[in-house]
């Protein structure tokens, strides 16, 4: 059975498909040849390296909706591109004798699936967002088999595709331990324009002393951010960390009771496995706006709370803790979450053979 994953550009299209690929890996003896297409010299191309598998690079138009006539010469441009990207992806489809793609979107999946379509080939879609992509929304009217992770009409909710590398619970060298007196937070808010979240919960911790008696806060700052470890570090009950492998991020996951969090989609549904509470600052401006209605359906279902970065506060900030104070989420059952992520995954590779 050869496999073709076609997506990349952002890390919520390209490390579902690198979770995928480990576990056929893991688990099926490397029967199955793996091909990754996407766009050369991207953050996909440089991820498959860590895969082991055959990358494939190919090109792709890229439609803008601004309406100026720069954005319009583009789009034509690109419809070429989406043109002789499509013609490629057919020849390479049937150089790789490939039997099934499976699509998690980015503009440069797009002319796999339709050339996988034209050749008649299996195609597997799933869709993370609540807020689908452009991408997604054409290879689903195309495709043999559609999950999400958010719920859609037409779509099979299987959930997210989460790496089981957060089990490993890989060592973390932390001071701050689970206790039975304080709320463990862990803040996530990642590099990309997460700095104004930062300061406030800075100012938010100084100014309230209560905060620093009933949480601790371990903080994820990213490497844009690194410069605000020792504002956070002179504080009594913070614990600072540029970067995690996906094993420790799983300890802290384990550790806490609440995350303050961005929308992303696997994000939320990594903290949500560990019964997190969650506070869910959406980054603004991405595409259809899709974290904050993430953040709605995850605010409707689970009750979580969601401020949007306009609004937050160093006051909203310490408001919104003191609703936790004394909180203790339930344990999560790990056996349980093993078998929930192996079960998404098998989901979709169970019918690719």
């Amino acid at each position: 059975m050869n496999i073709a994953f076609a997506g990349g550009g952002t890390g919520g299209h390209v490390f579902p498909i690198r979770t995928l690929i480990k576990y056929i890996q893991k688990n099926n003896n490397n029967s199955n040849k793996i091909f990754w297409f996407g766009e050369k010299n991207s953050l996909e191309d440089e991820i498959s390296r860590e895969c082991d598998c055959e990358f494939v690079p190919i090109v792709s138009g890229k439609f803008r909706r601004e309406k100026n006539i720069v954005s319009i010469l583009k789009n034509i441009i690109d419809i070429f591109k989406f043109g002789y990207g499509t013609l490629v992806s057919i020849y390479l489809i049937w150089k790789h004798k490939i039997d099934t793609i499976f699509c998690k979107g980015g503009y440069v999946a797009l002319p796999v699936v339709v050339g996988g379509w034209i050749l008649r080939k299996k195609i597997i879609v799933h869709e993370s967002d609540s807020v689908m992509g452009l991408t997604n929304k054409i290879a689903s009217k195309l495709s043999n088999f559609k999950y999400s992770g958010m719920d859609h009409k037409g779509f099979e909710n299987i959930g997210q595709i989460i790496s089981s590398d957060l089990l490993s619970f890989d060592s973390i060298d932390t001071k701050l331990k689970k206790t039975d007196t304080k709320t463990n937070i862990l803040v996530s808010g990642g590099s990309q324009g997460s700095r104004y979240i930062y300061k406030n919960l800075i100012n938010a911790i100084k100014e309230n002393p209560s905060l620093q008696n009933h949480f601790n806060f371990f903080v994820v700052l990213g490497t844009a951010n690194k410069d605000l470890k020792e504002q956070f570090e002179s504080i009594n009950g913070v614990e600072v960390f540029e970067f995690l492998t996906q094993g420790q991020m799983g300890s802290l996951y384990n550790l806490c009771d609440i995350g303050i969090t961005r929308g992303g989609a696997t994000s939320l549904a990594e903290q949500k496995l560990f019964n997190m509470r969650l506070i869910i600052i959406p980054l603004p401006f991405t595409g259809g706006n899709h974290q904050f209605h993430n953040a709605i359906q995850y605010q409707k279902k689970y009750n979580d709370i969601l401020i949007s970065q306009k609004h937050f506060s160093k006051e909203i900030v310490s408001s919104s803790l003191n609703k936790f104070i004394n909180y203790k989420k339930e344990q999560p059952n790990l056996s349980e979450i093993n078998n929930k992520i192996n079960k998404n995954i098998e989901k979709i590779l169970g019918i690719s053979g």
